[in-house]
C-alpha cells in the first residue's frame, strides 16, 4: 500500500500502541475496501487518506492530554509539556482552596446562628 513516499500506519502514529496501528490498517482496509468498486485505484489512494482523517477521532478527559501528546507538544514548543502540567498543577489548587473556602462557610454559618 505504501508507495512513493507515502506514510505508513507506523510513521503516521510514531508513538502509537500496537493495537492503535492494528486499528488504523484495519480503518483503511475496510474504507479501501468500501470504495474497491466505487472509484478507480489512483482516485482511491487519495480517498482514502482523507476518508481516514476524516474517520480518525480522538479524545481524552482531564486536565492533562495523554503522555504522547504532550510530547509532541514539547517537540514543537520546548518546555511545553512542563508549562501544560505547571497549569493543571495550578488548576487544581485553586479549585482546591475554593473548595475549602466553601466548605469552611458552610460550617461556620450554622453556628452564626
Amino acid at each position: 500500500m505504501s508507495q512513493g513516499g507515502d506514510k505508513d500506519a507506523s510513521t503516521e502514529l510514531p508513538n502509537a500502541s500496537l493495537n492503535e496501528r492494528n486499528d488504523s490498517q484495519a480503518l483503511r482496509e475496510k474504507i479501501e475496501t468500501a470504495l474497491q468498486e466505487v472509484i478507480s485505484p489512483e482516485q482511491r489512494k487519495t480517498a482514502v487518506m482523507r476518508v481516514e482523517q476524516l474517520v480518525k477521532a480522538e479524545s481524552f478527559r482531564g486536565p492533562l492530554p495523554p503522555p504522547r501528546y504532550l510530547a509532541q507538544y514539547d517537540k514543537v514548543i520546548p518546555g511545553l509539556a512542563e508549562r501544560i502540567v505547571r497549569m493543571a498543577e495550578a488548576e487544581q489548587g485553586h479549585r482546591h482552596h475554593c473548595e475549602d473556602k466553601i466548605i469552611e462557610i458552610q460550617t461556620t454559618i450554622p453556628l452564626r446562628g
